[in-house]
């Protein structure tokens, strides 16, 4: 039988992107799967001290030390694509990645499996101890509708310091949503460092919502112990049992709360708009935004619906994925220049 070894040496959602998403095209290639999780220092704790073991006997999972997936073949950058595996060579194929590995934008044969991926997710479930932490989390404190915040922090304050921006824009949807769930409560989750400069992130929410506001369920935001990747389990799995999800744009933790639901799900950044209008905005402002249209019609043989559709087939074409690391360090520094 053929068999996919897939891994992803970033933090716990994006290797359960890697699960989920391997499981489905795993089986529908008729393929074995080998999922590697090593320990880093971005999930530095094992596998089966998360999460119970996949209920597929074709499905194996080896927590391994990150020396053991040194040199495997890996797809992990901006832009950077995962190959199709439907399409693989060999009886066995390995694949490191940082997110879903079934693109339906890329490969016209992953298009039916889309739909499978949010169930594969969904089978993903955590081991008993944590299941009761959540379960009673749930049992305490949930109303009958939740509004989940997600507000991503941590190591955002350089990477996307626009996204770290987006307190007055998540306080905006929550109470927008306030005025038709009048008796919601909200629950908040947050990498923000317990010695972030006053007020915290907790007391600006509390002040705001009094009694709505649910405790926190968590205290370890580290994520280099064993410790704090249980607290982030906690966090998403309760996350993905809100009804309305708030999240922090290209945190693929925000997303994961809402992924394979049928729940509305927001993500906001510092402008008050999508990751995908501030980056069509700043292009617009470099006059780079109708040479990506224009590159994206030549790779799509097609006028692209969205911008963020052509965006998407230039980093993923052949020489995107090369030139995205140039382009997103001029983005980085695009304030700076204005």
């Amino acid at each position: 039988m053929r068999r996919f070894t897939v891994f992803s040496t970033l933090g716990l959602s994006n290797r359960l992107k890697v699960l989920a998403s391997g499981q489905v095209l795993a089986a529908a290639a008729g393929a074995e799967l080998e999922l590697l999780w090593p320990l880093t220092d971005a999930c530095a704790a094992p596998f089966d001290a998360l999460f119970a073991a996949p209920r597929d006997p074709r499905v194996t999972i080896r927590t391994v030390d990150e020396a053991a997936v040194a040199g495997l073949p890996s797809y992990v950058g901006w832009g950077a694509a995962p190959p199709d595996l439907l399409r693989a060579r060999g009886p066995h194929t390995v694949v490191g990645h940082m997110s879903w590995l079934v693109r339906p934008d890329l490969y016209a044969g992953h298009i039916p499996l889309w739909p499978a991926v949010g169930p594969a997710l969904s089978s993903v479930t955590p081991i008993a101890p944590l299941s009761a932490r959540i379960e009673a989390f749930v049992a305490e404190h949930f109303r009958p509708f939740v509004i989940g915040v997600h507000l991503r922090r941590g190591d955002f304050h350089t990477e996307r310091p626009d996204a770290v921006g987006n307190t007055a824009a998540a306080l905006a949807r929550v109470d927008q949503h306030l005025q038709t769930h009048r008796d919601a409560a909200v629950f908040l989750c947050t990498d923000e460092a317990v010695d972030a400069p006053a007020p915290s992130l907790r007391a600006v929410f509390a002040a705001r919502y009094g009694e709505r506001m649910l405790p926190a369920a968590t205290t370890n935001l580290t994520r280099d112990s064993l410790a704090g990747i249980e607290d982030a389990v906690v966090d998403l799995f309760l996350l993905r049992m809100t009804h309305l999800v708030i999240g922090t744009a290209s945190s693929s933790f925000s997303a994961l709360a809402a992924f394979g639901r049928d729940v509305t799900f927001e993500e906001t950044d510092g402008t008050g708009h999508s990751h995908s209008d501030l980056l069509e905005r700043r292009l617009g402002r470099l006059g780079l935004r109708g040479l990506v249209m224009r590159l994206a019609r030549h790779e799509l043989g097609h006028e692209p619906p969205t911008f963020e559709a052509a965006w998407r087939s230039v980093v993923d074409s052949r020489w995107g994925a090369s030139a995205a690391r140039p382009v997103r360090r001029l983005l980085a520094h695009w304030r700076r220049w204005r």
